[in-house]
């Protein structure tokens, strides 16, 4: 009931008699103890070693109040839990010659006068060479032997029964006083037996969740008698930053993913209803709320029991005009409704029933618990569950580690040495990329990359990408990025740019990893230096190398990045973001369960104002989430065909230098047909004429002034960052802008 060991009940029943005998409020014993602590030593096996190991160390032991042995195991059990290593170095540090001031007074000071010692449970297998021999045919020490306690009190389980023993000195200690201290331990064991055999009678301590730095009366609050809380951790870097984004933000809540399902094969929804709560009973992440008030830090609480909120509704009988009306309607109801962090689960269910065995299904859930590796495989297993209800076939569910496992691993991650990384990366670096935005926020705009443009490359130059990638050593996502840096720095014109980078957050060495559930991505910066001499090959090479060292350092949070560069207190580090999906979907084992995933469609918005999600599949594809309200569809649509412009020239010849890249597509070289009357206009206009000249010769001398020389490629960034900061600031077409520019080849 208050998760206690056997040593933990006895020194409680112990102390309390002790107190009571002695009159103070606490008491202090010798415990001693087997001394194979092999958990804390890693890899030690001390099974067939043969030697004293045994420790003896002081506890000091405060009983609750008279009769609340709730109090008592839970004071107890802390103070145990508090001795560190389980005492294990106490006699080396006092005896072993220590130079060290706290030693010495070690040595000065001599044991408790109480011994305790519990030595397990002994039973002897049938059938066996060995037994025991019952009574002990003489005595164990001399007479005359010094004892090294007054009273020494051992307690051993043997066949099944509970044995203490007193051992004491008649020249100091009555018998019947210490019949009566024996027969008091035995009330008190009993008393704490009927205790937790009653109806509410448990809970937890602090030292269940070390993690989470709550005091008793904090654990009281949050996990009641423990029946229905599993665990209580601190939330991940990543999950920080959500969680202040939430409360920071308006009603509309970008964290919440929505994605809708057309399922085929789905004879008994009820069964498939069934399936979701039986892999949510299985998976913690998914019984999961947050609490940030009243705590330390925030935290994620684990439920025990949570049921799936789930809504079924049958549409069979509307026509696919109405149907259509209907999920676009409750899509955006559904949204509208956001997600309580305080309430677990943190995602809800709306199964639509169609005809001829269709089902849309409808999953609402918060990013905070579930990233984009572990939705997939949370589906997998629901499919392969439902064919488990219907069929009685399939395979056993997966044993997958539980996310706390992570977050503990995460703990224990060295701050230092990150922190040591990020400073080098960071140092210097004083004010966010800027963006080709046509707008400046609103005061108090709440940035939300809302709209979606859809690119792809073709089959042929994906195939053809593909493999540069992997002659050149290269991943698709080093690739991704690099192409990203040189789209911002053209458009910025700025040689050190900086995005955000998302990693799986999934360490190599924490084993089992890749099959847990749980959000454990993580955002980290990309300062890219772009030097238009090296060639695409050897800089993307170079890129790769420094994103392997920023993975191994990736268990930092971005606001604390943040206060390691030079930008300002309140700006944002980057305003992009890069992310290479590659989620494990598995469609093999979705098929074998009888469901067939037949579209998808979702939301997944972020809170920074463009993001490039790309994805591999048969082609290389990618989605360009935009704010609407700073930028137009067709300034989005232009950076897509730019950067599918790089990835293709990319492909064909990793091995010419980057400022030989082209900018502009061939088509934007051309006019756009218009409808006005253009006999007197002509073809192009100085600014295609410049733009072409640009892509053709971009290491020609375009401008000098005196001894500076300017080529192509920088006048034509300088005038496409002049032209954004206008934009910026109000320009427009037919708008008026005056300017006054000194002469010089710097506008």
């Amino acid at each position: 009931a208050y998760r206690t060991q056997v040593n933990d009940v006895l020194l409680s029943a112990l102390g309390r008699v002790l107190a009571d005998w002695t009159g103070a409020e606490r008491v202090t014993v010798a415990l001693e103890g087997h001394g194979r602590e092999e958990d804390l030593v890693e890899g030690a096996d001390l099974s067939r070693t043969v030697g004293w190991f045994t420790t003896q160390y002081p506890v000091t032991l405060t009983p609750g109040p008279r009769g609340d042995w709730g109090a008592t195991l839970k004071a107890v059990k802390e103070q145990l839990r508090a001795v560190p290593r389980r005492g294990l170095g106490y006699q080396a540090l006092a005896h072993l010659g220590s130079p060290h001031p706290d030693a010495r007074a070690l040595r000065e000071v001599p044991l408790p006068r109480v011994c305790f010692t519990y030595h397990g449970q002994w039973e002897a297998p049938g059938g066996g060479d060995f037994a025991p021999a019952g009574q002990a045919p003489g005595r164990e020490t001399e007479p005359d032997e010094p004892l090294d306690h007054l009273l020494d009190v051992s307690a051993l389980v043997a066949d099944g029964e509970l044995e203490i023993t007193w051992h004491y000195s008649d020249q100091v200690h009555r018998a019947a006083t210490v019949e009566e201290l024996a027969d008091g331990m035995v009330r008190a064991l009993t008393a704490v037996a009927e205790h937790c055999a009653r109806p509410g009678a448990g809970g937890r301590t602090p030292s269940d969740f070390p993690l989470a730095r709550l005091d008793q009366a904090r654990v009281d609050r949050l996990a009641g008698d423990g029946r229905r809380i599993e665990d209580l951790l601190p939330l991940t870097p990543l999950q920080e930053g959500m969680l202040f984004h939430r409360l920071v933000g308006g009603p509309d809540d970008v964290y919440v993913d929505q994605a809708a399902l057309l399922l085929e094969g789905v004879n008994d929804p009820d069964a498939l209803a069934a399936a979701w709560q039986r892999v949510t009973d299985r998976t913690p992440a998914l019984r999961t709320s947050v609490v940030w008030e009243d705590v330390p830090v925030p935290l994620q609480v684990v439920h025990r029991d949570v049921p799936v909120p789930l809504t079924v509704l049958d549409w069979r009988g509307l026509d696919a005009d109405e149907r259509a009306v209907r999920l676009d309607r409750l899509r955006s109801d559904d949204l509208a409704q956001g997600l309580d962090l305080a309430a677990a689960p943190l995602m809800r269910l709306t199964l639509i029933r169609l005809p001829d065995a269709r089902l849309h299904l409808l999953w609402t859930s918060h990013h905070l618990i579930l990233d984009g590796w572990s939705l997939a495989q949370v589906l997998t297993e629901v499919f392969e569950e439902y064919a488990s209800l219907t069929t009685g076939a399939g395979a056993p569910p997966p044993v997958r580690r539980p996310f706390g496992d992570y977050v503990r691993w995460l703990a224990g991650q060295d701050a230092e040495t990150a922190r040591a990384h990020w400073s080098g990366v960071l140092g210097g670096f004083a004010a966010p990329t800027p963006l080709p935005a046509d707008r400046a926020p609103r005061p108090g705009h709440e940035t939300r990359s809302a709209a979606v443009h859809t690119g792809a490359l073709s089959e042929e130059t994906s195939a053809r990408l593909a493999r540069t990638a992997r002659g050149a050593g290269l991943t698709l996502g080093t690739v991704v990025q690099g192409a990203w840096a040189l789209l911002l720095s053209r458009y910025s014109a700025e040689p050190d740019v900086l995005f955000g980078t998302t990693v799986s957050g999934r360490p190599d060495d924490l084993p089992g990893v890749e099959s847990m559930v749980g959000m454990f991505i993580n955002t980290l910066p990309t300062r890219v230096r772009v030097d238009g001499a090296r060639t695409a090959a050897a800089w993307l090479r170079d890129l790769q190398e420094a994103q392997a060292e920023a993975r191994r350092h990736a268990a930092v949070s971005l606001a604390e990045l943040t206060g390691l560069s030079d930008v300002p207190s309140g700006s944002p580090l980057f305003h992009s973001m890069v992310a290479f999906e590659n989620y494990p979907f598995d469609q093999a084992r979705s098929a074998a369960s009888g469901i067939r995933l037949t579209d998808v469609s979702g939301r997944d918005a972020t809170n920074y104002p463009l993001l490039l999600r790309a994805h591999k599949g048969e082609r290389f594809g990618f989605d360009l989430a935009y704010d609407p309200d700073l930028f137009d569809a067709a300034t989005v649509r232009s950076l897509a065909d730019r950067l599918c412009l790089l990835l293709t020239q990319l492909a064909d010849d990793p091995d010419r230098p980057l400022r030989a890249l082209a900018r502009t597509p061939a088509e934007e070289h051309r006019p756009a047909p218009d409808a006005a009357d253009t006999a007197d206009r002509p073809e192009l206009t100085l600014v295609d004429l410049f733009e072409a000249q640009a892509a053709r010769t971009p290491a020609a001398e375009a401008v000098t002034c005196g001894e500076e020389r300017v080529d192509y490629a920088t006048l034509d960034a300088r005038a496409g960052r002049l032209a954004h900061r206008l934009a910026e600031l109000g320009a427009g077409p037919e708008r008026y802008v005056a300017l006054a520019l000194p002469r010089g080849a710097d506008p």
